[in-house]
C-alpha cells in the first residue's frame, strides 16, 4: 500500500476484498459503475489462478483509490517509534469488535537474526468505513505497541502467576487491563488526540474497576489519567494492591478468608464478638487485610450462636 515507501503496510487480500466490497456499495450508482466495469472484464479471464490475481489487483487499486488505508497511515506517522522499532504493519481481518487489537509479532530467535518485531493489527471490515473510529482505535493500539516497545516501560507480556488462584488472576488482569487503558486515553488527550468522550467513559470503567477506593477514586483516576510515563511494574503494583500500592501492604479487593473478590472491605462493620471469631480463625489476620462483607455476616452470625 501506498503512504509511506519506507515502511510496508501490507493488508490481507480478503479485508482488502470484503472492505472495498462494502464501500463501493455505498457509492452513488455512477461512482460505482467503473469498479464493476473493470470486474465484469476480470470474469472473462479463462484461466482461474489468473482471474484470482486480477482481482486482487482490482481490489487492492480501488483501496488505495478510496482511500481507505488512510487512517492507518496517519495514526502510524504520529508513532515513529513504533514505525522506527517494527519491520513493517500487517493488517488481518478480525471477525468481531473483541477481536481488534495490536500486537507484536517477533522474529524467532536463531532464525531471523537481527530483524525487528513486525506490527499486527486485526480489524473488522466496518472498521474502514468508520474513518474517524478507526484513527482513534489506532491510535490507542499504537500507543499500547509503542509503551511494549519502550524499554523504560519495561512491558512483560505475562503478569505473574497469583497464587490467590485463577479469580484473582482474571481480577488482576481486568485491573492491569483498565489502568493501561486510562494512561493511554490520558496521555492521547494530552497530545490533543483524544476523543471527547474518552475521559468520562474512562473514568466510569476506572470506577467500576476500582470501587474499593472509596473516597480515594477520584483522585487516583486524575494520577493515571495525566500520568505521562507509566511504568509496567507501577501499574502491576496498583493492580495487586490498589489501597496500599503507595502506602503499605494492606487490603488488596480479595477477601482473606473465603478467596473470592470483593469490591469493599466489611472489617468496619465487624463488631468486638465477630472480630475475636476471625482471630481465633486465623491468628495471623489483620485488620488491614479486610474481610468481604458476605463473610462479615456470617462471623456476626456465629458470635451471636456463641453469646447465647
Amino acid at each position: 500500500m501506498r503512504g509511506m515507501p519506507d515502511y510496508p503496510l501490507r493488508v490481507d487480500h480478503r479485508l482488502v476484498e470484503e472492505t472495498v466490497v462494502a464501500r463501493v456499495r455505498q457509492l452513488t450508482p455512477k461512482r460505482q459503475r467503473p469498479f464493476h466495469r473493470e470486474r465484469e472484464q476480470i470474469y472473462e479471464t479463462p484461466d482461474l489462478e489468473e482471474r484470482e490475481t486480477s482481482f486482487r489487483a482490482l481490489h487492492g487499486r480501488w483501496f488505495e483509490r478510496l482511500g481507505l488505508a488512510a487512517p492507518l497511515h496517519q495514526a502510524l506517522r504520529e508513532r515513529p517509534s513504533v514505525l522506527s522499532g517494527t519491520e513493517q504493519c500487517r493488517v488481518f481481518l478480525a471477525v468481531s469488535r473483541k477481536e481488534e487489537h495490536a500486537d507484536l509479532l517477533v522474529p524467532a530467535a536463531g532464525i531471523s537474526g537481527d530483524r525487528s518485531p513486525s506490527l499486527v493489527l486485526r480489524v473488522r471490515t466496518q472498521a474502514f468505513l468508520e474513518p474517524e473510529a478507526l484513527l482513534a482505535f489506532t491510535r490507542r493500539e499504537l500507543l499500547h505497541v509503542a509503551d511494549m516497545l519502550d524499554p523504560e516501560f519495561g512491558y512483560q507480556r505475562q503478569l505473574p502467576d497469583s497464587s490467590q488462584g485463577p479469580s484473582f488472576q482474571n481480577l488482576l488482569l481486568d485491573r492491569y487491563r483498565t489502568l493501561w487503558d486510562t494512561t493511554i486515553d490520558g496521555r492521547l488527550h494530552q497530545e490533543g488526540r483524544g476523543r471527547e468522550k474518552a475521559r468520562d467513559a474512562r473514568r466510569r470503567e476506572f470506577a467500576r474497576t476500582f470501587r474499593m477506593l472509596g473516597d480515594e477514586m477520584d483522585a487516583e483516576f486524575r494520577r493515571w489519567f495525566e500520568c505521562r510515563r507509566p511504568r509496567h511494574a507501577e501499574m502491576l503494583a496498583f493492580a495487586q494492591n490498589p489501597r496500599s500500592a503507595r502506602a503499605g501492604e494492606g487490603w488488596c479487593g480479595f477477601c482473606p478468608v473465603c478467596r473470592m473478590p470483593c469490591a469493599v472491605p466489611g472489617v468496619a462493620r465487624l463488631s468486638p464478638g465477630a472480630l475475636r471469631e476471625m482471630r481465633a480463625d486465623d491468628p495471623s489476620w489483620r485488620e488491614e487485610q479486610g474481610i468481604c462483607l458476605q463473610c462479615t455476616d456470617l462471623l456476626e452470625t456465629r458470635q451471636t450462636v456463641s453469646a447465647r
